[in-house]
């Protein structure tokens, strides 16, 4: 699978600037200026998310036990902003009066469709698309999530058609969805650096942003989250109990797992390889302990899983 063209060179050595962002996020000082552009650099991180993260799920649907059609795009809503943050939300992405395209996978079903970022959301499949009220201070991770839900049972037969607002004129895509993994791939804005997976979501703090040096580490990252989804990790620790030792094989099989994820991908896999050799020996408190193998051991295991891969050709 051909590798979709992103500056992420560039974009990773921005990783101080997203992390600053971020900083100012926590401000509520900050000039309104200031906080449209910490919102503009944690939306390019996210569409960045978005595009690895629909790679990955494409590229393995036959990994994965659960699958879904994917529309190729993600939406955003002003209620998932925090109060401090909401004014510089309408001026950066004219949010407020329902959702919006967020971000358009390049080459995904949305944007041969014809989908563009910054489209308001109206109706999916004639329904009217809900949005809820705004909290008066905090950001709501419900209104989203209602959102996102109603966009995949409306691709549950494998298209959509969206009702949108593009430049005061109403217009209709149709959307025809690509079948792959289930997973949905969130960006969560924290300077604590952390990444998680709960069988339905993978996400990644925005901190993630100062420790990827390229595409294909970020994809590492993603893939050995997306491992315990598709591995269904989370049910199994529900069923046996999460001991450490029960903790620690879910690791150790989720990186094995992520060799596999990348390659089908059309990543390199040695990218988990470099992604811990760089990262470890630096953050060696991090996904480590007795529930989490040492980055020499999830190095060695991972080069022994990449040695086991058939040759190309």
């Amino acid at each position: 699978m051909a590798g979709v063209p992103l500056p992420f060179p560039r974009a990773m050595r921005r990783g101080a600037a997203v992390l600053a962002a971020l900083g100012l996020l926590c401000g509520a000082q900050a000039h309104a200026d200031d906080k449209q552009n910490a919102l503009r650099q944690i939306a390019r991180l996210d569409r960045t998310i978005a595009t690895v993260g629909h790679r990955l799920a494409r590229g393995n649907v036959g990994r994965c036990a659960d699958r879904a059609f994917l529309p190729g795009f993600s939406v955003h809503d002003l209620s998932q902003y925090s109060a401090t943050f909401r004014g510089a939300a309408v001026a950066e992405f004219a949010l407020g009066h329902g959702p919006r395209i967020l971000a358009v996978v390049p080459g995904g079903a949305a944007d041969r469709a014809g989908l563009r970022e910054g489209d308001l959301l109206r109706a999916l499949d004639g329904v009217r698309v809900k949005t809820s009220a705004s909290n008066e201070d905090g950001a709501s991770k419900a209104g989203i999530e209602a959102i996102e839900e109603a966009v995949m049972a409306a691709f549950v037969d494998g298209r959509g058609t969206l009702d949108i607002m593009r430049d005061g004129n109403a217009m209709t895509v149709d959307i025809v969805g690509e079948p792959g993994c289930a997973t949905r791939f969130h960006l969560e804005p924290s300077a604590t650096l952390n990444a998680r997976a709960d069988g339905t979501y993978v996400v990644v703090t925005t901190a993630i942003s100062g420790v990827v040096r390229d595409e294909g580490e970020l994809a590492a990252v993603l893939a050995h989250e997306l491992a315990h989804n598709t591995l269904r990790h989370r049910a199994y620790l529900d069923r046996v109990g999460r001991k450490s030792a029960n903790v620690r094989a879910t690791e150790v099989a989720a990186d094995r797992e992520s060799i596999h994820l990348l390659k089908n991908a059309g990543y390199d896999p040695a990218s988990a390889v470099r992604f811990w050799e760089h990262f470890g020996p630096r953050r060696r408190s991090l996904f480590a302990g007795r529930d989490h193998p040492g980055w020499r051991t999830r190095v060695r295991l991972m080069r022994a899983e990449i040695g086991q891969l058939p040759a190309e050709g």
